[in-house]
């Protein structure tokens, strides 16, 4: 399979002219994780996926700045510079399939930006000034985790130092970084004015073309909850002897989702219906909180997740996915991770709630009890406020050692007989 990949590779047009040494580069990290190399494989033969494919890994794991400015033409240079900018996104993804959705989303961004080039009452200058400054800042959240990556983590597969730099990224050392998040949302903003006077519906269109199952959130996603929280800051404040006062203590106390981490192997089949039930639960005091509800099921992997807004969930759409079972043992740094990562995505202000419903015995993951991992996790759960907790099915199998992530482990054994 890979080598199949690698042959359709070698096609010499590429957008950011790809030096060897990068393909090669490449070839390394796609040998390395069998995810990417499904998913690639999967959609090799659709038109012109393979070259952004490409470009984008390149981008982000291949020093391009040496080569970035020898591309004459303004489109692509400005290409290279947002997939570039581009890298933090990556670093808050769990793997390179669910990081794809938004890095395709940032590609189209800079397809709007080819049209802006040639629109006279535009100011591509500034947007150019803007994408260089994110570039910059960029280049230094790189090499920072590039070199933490290199000298601490090079024992970890493909997919687990994607996982502890996205961890890294949120670290205090790497807070001044925070001023990215500005520079882009400038450029996103810019470029989404355009996209909804001209493009709006091509944009759909191409977001759903490259729609990637699981993914927390994709760019359109993203402007849906900005306009949002807009509407709502709008609602609120009100003007008096031309001040403007605006309650920022009320979002301030806005609460996050609940994530439940449903284990769904054999184990847990005979559970199933006690599960459901205490699904149900959470769901309805998610509901009386005006809570968002998030599940995933989890076996060895995680493969998708299911996202309901304020808790609204019925019976029916449980049944819909409660019924299917993994072979093998649980895993519990796929679905930690993916959890995490459903936090990232809501403001920082708020806090959260991740419930493990399992049987109690994950399989053996020695490098989730590595402490450079523990102290990202400690970390990141107490900078967020996240509270997790455990619902454990079979008390018996329970190792405390295993779960040194909780605040709180509950055993339901007792309960479900």
């Amino acid at each position: 399979m890979l080598q199949t990949i690698l042959q359709q590779l070698q096609q010499p047009h590429s957008a950011l002219r790809c030096p060897p040494e990068s393909l090669a580069r490449f070839a390394e990290a796609v040998e390395l994780s069998t995810k990417a190399q499904r998913f690639i494989y999967t959609h090799r033969h659709e038109e012109g996926f393979l070259f952004l494919f490409r470009d984008i890994f390149i981008a982000l794991y291949d020093d391009t700045s040496y080569y970035v400015h020898d591309v004459q033409t303004p489109y692509h240079r400005l290409l290279a510079k947002l997939l570039e900018t581009n890298t933090y996104m990556m670093f808050r993804r769990m793997t390179v399939q669910q990081s794809l959705s938004s890095l395709v989303g940032a590609y189209h961004i800079t397809e709007y930006c080819y049209h802006m080039m040639y629109d006279e009452f535009i100011d591509m200058p500034t947007l150019e000034r803007a994408a260089e400054e994110a570039y910059d800042e960029m280049r230094r959240i790189t090499l920072y985790v590039e070199q933490i990556l290199v000298k601490a983590l090079h024992h970890y597969t493909f997919h687990e130092q994607i996982v502890i730099a996205e961890m890294i990224a949120d670290t205090a050392e790497v807070k001044e970084i925070a001023e990215y998040s500005r520079i882009f949302k400038q450029i996103v903003d810019e470029v989404d004015l355009l996209a909804n006077d001209t493009y709006g519906a091509e944009l759909e269109l191409m977001q759903h073309q490259f729609f990637v199952e699981g993914s927390p959130e994709t760019v359109t996603e993203y402007l849906k909850k900005k306009r949002a929280a807009e509407a709502l800051l709008h609602s609120n404040y009100h003007e008096h002897n031309n001040v403007l006062y605006v309650p920022f203590h009320e979002l301030y106390e806005m609460e996050g989702p609940y994530i439940i981490c449903v284990e769904q192997t054999s184990a847990t089949k005979q559970f199933n219906i006690q599960t459901k039930a205490l699904v149900l639960l959470i769901a309805k005091l998610a509901e009386q909180h005006g809570r968002d509800l998030c599940i995933i099921p989890f076996a060895d992997d995680v493969t998708g997740h299911y996202y309901f807004e304020r808790g609204d969930v019925s019976v029916e759409q449980l049944i819909h996915f409660m019924h299917h079972f993994e072979d093998g043992q649980a895993q519990l740094l796929p679905a930690l991770s993916f959890a995490l990562t459903i936090i990232r995505q809501n403001d920082k202000r708020k806090s959260g709630n991740i419930i493990f419903i399992t049987e109690g015995k994950p399989l053996d993951e020695h490098r989730l009890l590595e402490p450079t991992y523990q102290q990202a996790v400690t970390s990141f759960l107490r900078e967020h406020k996240v509270d997790v907790t455990a619902l454990i099915l079979n008390e018996q199998l329970f190792n405390a050692s295993d779960y040194w992530f909780l605040h709180h482990v509950y055993f339901a054994e007792e309960l479900l007989r």
